[in-house]
């Protein structure tokens, strides 16, 4: 679990580096709404949801963030994702759940079983 916890918090730093200064001098004629705060909270609820499939699992986070690439000012759409994210594995993590690796791992080892 923190090795899993540490290479999110490791790969994020970049990429919410990056994230913030795009939102920071970067321009969109589009504006913050009430509909776009909603498909970042549908977004967040979305990626912590797993369906495993075979030997991997799916995640239909992408059933919000699709609105929100239309919706939401684009300079903020990687920040409000890696934000999202960070959250949404923060949640799991105190709530002591397994991450995917974990559960890939599991999946496999159930797959061969029933062979």
């Amino acid at each position: 679990m923190r090795r899993h916890l540490l290479g999110t918090a490791l790969s994020s730093v970049p990429f919410l580096a990056i994230a913030i200064s795009l939102a920071l001098f970067g321009t969109s004629p589009r504006h913050v709404t009430t509909v776009d705060v909603a498909a970042l909270g549908v977004f967040i609820l979305l990626t912590r949801l797993e369906y495993p499939i075979s030997v991997g699992s799916a995640v239909p986070a992408q059933l919000a963030f699709v609105p929100l690439l239309f919706e939401a000012p684009l300079q903020y759409i990687p920040l409000a994702v890696c934000v999202g994210s960070l959250f949404a594995t923060g949640v799991l993590a105190l709530a002591g759940t397994r991450p995917t690796l974990a559960r890939t791992r599991s999946a496999r080892r159930g797959s061969r079983s029933r062979r």
